[in-house]
């Protein structure tokens, strides 16, 4: 039987980062890795990148982004470290769960418990719409208002659960009676709101009228493409033992018929990353036991028992010599193995006061400042979790920092920004979403990662402006130049001028001031230009400097400042 069913493709987003699912963080990174299915080596995913999250390890192949791979943590019963042998770099063993022959695992992934809905429930001493979750425990202390901080009655607290509980059950049943019903009227279009008949634009995902989620909008040819690829996908051999069609060096043989695979860490860092991966194997355990209702109420795990110090044995001699010199060697051990767990300690009580700091954001931010708000639509960028001292940082950290510019510096084709700006606002958002504890990225980091962003191919370029020695920060998907968006821009202008005008005299509105108003057109200064692309004064000054230089726009210099017009000579 094939194991290489257990590998699964990955999404990777604009900054070849890979996409992680909800719930998902990423608990360490490592570069120069390789994967191998049993003892044999796993063809093109000899060199990349793994990530260890609390619910896969994810494979991001540095050749070949479509090669990526991951595995779910659920498959992966225990693993073991192998160390650098000769030639052989040090490996990480994991051990995949045989009970069943993987049914069990597929079973176990697919029945997961859904996540608890969060029911409102309104204060009713300062009317403020607090949240509860649908499986809280009412044996517990009942939260507090978030407004007046006094606690609702209990039989309230639960009769709003029963009501939400009910009310989600009610809504699931309605919405499959609803699809079943849908689902026999042919000849209604997909845009077309099957509750209210609003027919909307192609590309909503909600109706406008009533919010009702819409049908897929693919167009027929498209989805009959991916239904025949589908089809023919299934038909194939490789769809239940090899989904992906991995190819190995050699046939798949393991050791003692015990399926397992192995990450080859030709660059260090596998006793790190094998730690990490127990810790999360356990958690995952754990987790596990408390859906099953198997753990107690405030259980807690076990530590190991610490072994009592061995007795000092007198010699004399070489003999004692030799013993009094490895007794002191392994009270040496001791001693730093019990400062390492002491610094450990010490890094979870640093995290526990950064979590304390962000509870406090929310009210320390003002959310109407436009700096220190986020759209609600927009998905956060996974945080970065990776040590400056990693080889890796500096990669890890121009591929966020491009994620976070594209998600919400560089939304639109003609934006650009300085280094200095980016740099201000990428901080900021760090503050803003990890708190005040966060770790901020200095001038040096932050140069070296923007000037790597040519070589990992990022959807991001820089941009040098020769006269000033201004760096600026752009898509790479923009074709052309600026130029011609600074031209449409001051001929908008121009023509909504004119329209204005006629408007006006046709309408019989003209008065004084209006004729003095529209007399003649007085062109666009830097302001106006500058907030029309949301580009700053400095990245203004120098694009309209490069059209006077080619002849495209002219300027105009008085008493009430300076204005640029088309050149239409």
């Amino acid at each position: 039987m094939s194991w290489l069913h257990v590998w699964k493709p990955i999404l990777v987003n604009r900054s070849n980062r890979p996409i992680l699912q909800d719930g998902e963080d990423f608990l360490c990174t490592k570069d120069y890795v390789g994967l191998y299915q049993g003892k044999s080596k796993i063809l093109a995913r000899q060199k990349g990148i793994v990530y260890l999250t609390n619910k896969r390890i994810i494979y991001f192949d540095s050749n070949v982004t479509s090669n990526s791979v991951a595995i779910e943590l659920a498959y992966i019963s225990h693993c073991e470290v192998i160390e650098k042998f000769f030639r052989s770099s040090p490996k990480i063993k994991a051990y995949l769960k045989t009970s069943g022959k993987g049914k069990e695992t597929e079973s176990s992934l697919e029945e997961q418990p859904k996540e608890p809905k969060q029911i409102t429930w309104i204060c009713k001493i300062c009317s403020y719409s607090n949240t509860i979750s649908s499986d809280f425990d009412l044996d517990n202390e009942l939260p507090k208002c978030v407004s007046c901080g006094i606690r609702p009655n209990r039989v309230y607290i639960t009769k709003i659960i029963e009501e939400g509980t009910l009310d989600s059950a009610i809504a699931a049943d309605t919405s499959a009676e609803r699809t079943d019903s849908l689902a026999s009227q042919s000849n209604r279009r997909d845009d077309q709101c099957p509750q209210c008949t609003f027919i909307n634009h192609p590309s909503m995902k909600y109706c406008e009228l009533c919010g009702t989620e819409l049908k897929s909008v693919v167009p027929k040819g498209l989805q009959l493409k991916i239904s025949e690829s589908l089809s023919n996908l299934s038909q194939g051999e490789t769809n239940s033992e090899n989904p992906l069609g991995l190819k190995l060096d050699t046939p798949e043989t393991y050791t003692d018929s015990r399926p397992y695979i192995k990450i080859s860490f030709r660059n260090g860092g596998e006793s790190e990353f094998g730690s990490r991966l127990t810790s999360a194997l356990e958690n995952l355990k754990w987790e596990a036991l408390k859906n099953r209702g198997a753990i107690n109420q405030n259980a807690t795990k076990l530590q190991q028992p610490k072994l009592p110090p061995p007795a000092i044995r007198k010699a004399a001699g070489i003999h004692g010599l030799v013993q009094l010199g490895e007794q002191q060697r392994k009270q040496n051990e001791i001693i730093l193995s019990t400062s390492l767990v002491d610094l450990e300690n010490l890094m979870f009580k640093s995290q526990d006061l950064i979590k304390l700091s962000n509870s406090f954001t929310k009210f320390i931010i003002d959310k109407k400042h436009p700096r220190f708000s986020l759209p609600a639509s927009t998905k956060l960028v996974p945080p970065l979790d990776i040590k400056k001292a990693s080889s890796l940082y500096h990669n890890e950290l121009s591929r966020h920092i491009s994620e976070y510019s594209v998600n919400y510096e560089l939304t639109r084709a003609a934006s650009m920004i300085t280094s200095q700006e980016l740099f201000a606002n990428y901080n900021r958002y760090l503050v803003l979403t990890q708190g005040f504890g966060a770790d901020l990225v200095t001038p040096q980091d932050f140069n070296k990662a923007i000037e790597k962003f040519e070589d990992l191919k990022l959807p991001i370029r820089m941009k040098h402006y020769e006269k000033s020695g201004l760096v600026v920060l752009a898509p790479r998907s923009k074709t052309g130049t600026y130029e011609e968006n600074i031209l449409a821009c001051l001929r908008e202008n121009e023509n909504n001028f004119k329209y204005n005008k006629l408007r006006n005299q046709n309408l019989g509105l003209m008065d004084e001031f209006l004729n003095d108003e529209y007399r003649y057109f007085q062109g666009n200064n830097i302001s106006e230009i500058s907030d029309k692309f949301g580009w700053s004064y400095n990245i203004t000054i120098e694009e309209i400097e490069k059209c006077i230089e080619n002849g495209t726009v002219v300027i105009d210099q008085s008493v009430s400042g300076t204005f640029y017009f088309i050149n239409k000579f």
